[in-house]
């Protein structure tokens, strides 16, 4: 397959993205023995889009690059959520901040609130009558989700060479297995991104810390110079 193409229209492999054409029906797998059978509570509904091609000499769709060989022929699907580009990135800081600013403001009112109900008991014990506290629930703030576009992949498995048929248990082992990598791939990518989120966020605080000392430096420096001219000033005077 290194250096071929497939053409997207009246391909297998391409067709899992795509709804069956009209009219088309797969063929039917050979009967299994009870070996290779699954039970039908076993078999998911959140199984990922696949194609199965129980003999590929017997699909039209199928195109060979050289002699065809007798086998089956397994395309899954592999769609998942991808956040790892610059525009999610520059989002999540944007939502850090966001978020840490409106936790800031409900800690803020939060201690409003209860050192007015504080204010409150100590009036009503004082007035000799019974105080009920107010309940309030405060919503947990949390970061929104990231930024994601979709991603599409294609795993494919076959027996071609070995003139044999995917058992059900073989090809629901690798449903799961696909299922499992998406999870992984989403996984792994949000780590990522909230790893550089939070060094983009590190180099802008150690920024903004420099600056503010650079500032600083600057103005002791100014205020020490006029400080020094205004000496000198007074020296010459009394010269």
């Amino acid at each position: 397959m290194v250096g071929k193409m497939l053409e997207t229209e009246g391909s297998v492999t391409y067709s899992v993205f795509q709804p069956e054409p009209e009219g088309y029906k797969e063929e039917e797998q050979e009967p299994k023995d009870e070996t290779s059978e699954i039970k039908e509570e076993d078999k998911s509904a959140n199984d990922p889009a696949h194609k199965f091609i129980p003999d590929v000499t017997r699909e039209p769709r199928l195109r060979f690059f050289r002699v065809p060989r007798l086998g089956c022929y397994l395309a899954i699907s592999l769609k998942y959520s991808s956040c790892l580009y610059d525009t999610s990135l520059d989002r999540a800081i944007e939502d850090y901040f966001d978020t840490q600013q409106r936790r800031e403001a409900q800690a803020k009112e939060i201690q409003e609130h209860e050192a007015k109900e504080e204010q409150e008991k100590e009036a009503k014990e004082a007035a000799g009558e019974l105080h009920e506290a107010s309940k309030v629930e405060w919503p947990v703030i949390e970061e929104p989700p990231y930024q994601t576009h979709e991603r599409e992949y294609v795993l494919c498995l076959d027996t071609l060479g070995k003139d044999r048929v995917l058992s059900e248990a073989e090809k629901k082992f690798a449903l799961e297995i696909a299922g499992h990598v998406v999870k992984c791939w989403e996984k792994s990518e949000a780590e990522a991104l909230t790893k550089d989120k939070m060094l983009r966020i590190t180099m802008k605080s150690r920024a903004e810390e420099f600056k503010d000392k650079e500032l600083a430096d600057y103005n002791d420096t100014i205020e020490k110079s006029a400080d020094e001219s205004a000496a000198d000033e007074a020296l010459y005077a009394q010269r």
